[in-house]
């Protein structure tokens, strides 16, 4: 597993100034695009654990929060929700039937 950094001091984000792909990421710190994609993986599964506990909220009722906090765009919601892990989908979709009826 690649890691972005060993040391905190040594990440730069500086010329992370905008909405970028994991591809243009991978570009800026010199690493891969799976490696940019299986950070991203984590940090959401984290922050979606995290705030679901501290909502005590459903599935989708926390992405939405989540999508607040970050400021998601609506038209990029479908890229967000991509950013979660596979099982945590499940979950989100499962629960976002319910909303449908």
């Amino acid at each position: 597993m690649i890691k972005i950094s060993k040391k905190k001091e040594n990440r730069d984000f500086t010329n992370i100034t905008h909405s970028m792909s994991g591809e243009e990421i991978a570009a800026v710190l010199g690493i891969k695009r799976q490696a940019v994609s299986n950070t991203l993986k984590r940090a959401m599964g984290k922050t979606y654990y995290g705030m679901k506990k501290l909502n005590n909220s459903k599935p989708f009722e926390t992405m939405v929060h989540i999508s607040l906090g970050f400021e998601v765009p609506e038209i990029e919601m479908k890229n967000f929700y991509r950013l979660f892990p596979i099982e945590i989908r499940k979950e989100i979709k499962e629960d976002a039937k319910e909303f449908r009826t």
